[in-house]
């Protein structure tokens, strides 16, 4: 079974919570959304935030590469609900 993780924070870094998705999925796949209406106002703080959500997708990545778990990592701009929700479809997760 595959498992889409939203990066939603830092909490999908603790091996808690990847070791309770692993306990129904053998396969992951990591999203980070970019959402614009969340950045209004904010200058520079997307490049923050993409730098965030690549630094806790790399290390979900790198802690599941060395229990052989099939992961892939994808980063998106749009609508937060939105995007999870097209990712999950397409990704039949």
């Amino acid at each position: 079974m595959k498992a889409l993780v939203p990066i939603l924070g830092m909490e999908e870094w603790q091996p808690e919570f990847v070791n309770k998705v692993l306990e129904k999925a053998g396969e992951l796949v990591l999203l980070s959304v970019i959402d614009r209406s969340d950045l209004s106002g904010k200058f520079g703080f997307a490049a923050t935030e993409i730098m965030q959500a690549n630094k806790i997708m790399e290390g979900i990545e790198t802690e599941l590469k060395k229990l052989k778990v099939k992961v892939e990592s994808i980063v998106e701009w749009g609508n937060t609900a939105l995007k999870i929700d097209h990712m999950a479809r397409l990704k039949k997760c």
